[in-house]
């Protein structure tokens, strides 16, 4: 027993000292300014998160739609297939759907609000095709980068055919890693093929 209260003793002591310490900084100007700054800080976080938001927004609503799959799903306690929609022009993607708001990225989690409101409203030029959305990004971009005027349906054309090019021709892995650097995506990636892409 005289350990344990010798232990207390030492305790208590130890901090007496410390909120000593923290009443001599809290009354210290440069502190008092760090705190101030670090709450201005947080709550210019806060805002700059919420322009994101309504950018990525609004981004997502003026878009007129490019459609490809960008998941599917096969529910095989319902027997059924759930296809998740991505638009190649500005990455809004039905498939952050499919999981818990809290396991998502903040542009992921912008996207799930967004859904949440809009689904109805999220349709477009269907491309009917299998493409994870960052490949399928990346390929619209670089014709657009070439193209910048392109219309739609030309540009549907142009991925289409990016897209066959990039499946049907064999490459070694050497040469996937380039073909990913080229298009800004991981030396690995690795779902080149639509069928990389189904769950």
């Amino acid at each position: 027993m005289e350990k344990l209260l010798t232990e207390y003793d030492r305790i208590a002591c130890e901090m007496e000292q410390i909120h000593s310490e923290l009443d001599e900084l809290h009354n210290n100007e440069s502190v008092k300014r760090y705190l101030e700054l670090r709450k201005m800080s947080k709550r210019l976080l806060q805002e700059q998160i919420e322009c994101v938001k309504k950018i990525s927004h609004n981004n997502y609503y003026e878009c007129n739609h490019i459609l490809v799959y960008s998941r599917i799903h096969y529910d095989s306690d319902k027997g059924r297939n759930y296809k998740s929609c991505g638009c190649i022009k500005c990455g809004l993607d039905s498939s952050v759907m499919s999981f818990g708001k809290e396991q998502l990225t903040l542009g992921e989690q912008i996207m799930y609000d967004y859904l949440v409101d809009n689904m109805d409203d999220f349709v477009g030029k269907n491309t009917n095709i299998l493409c994870d959305i960052s490949l399928a990004k990346k390929i619209y971009s670089k014709i657009v980068q070439s193209h910048p005027n392109i219309d739609d349906l030309t540009a549907i054309k142009y991925f289409e055919n990016a897209l066959n090019n990039i499946r049907c021709n064999d490459v070694s892995d050497e040469r996937r890693e380039n073909r990913a650097k080229r298009l800004s995506l991981s030396p690995k990636f690795n779902k080149w093929d639509g069928l990389d892409i189904c769950n």
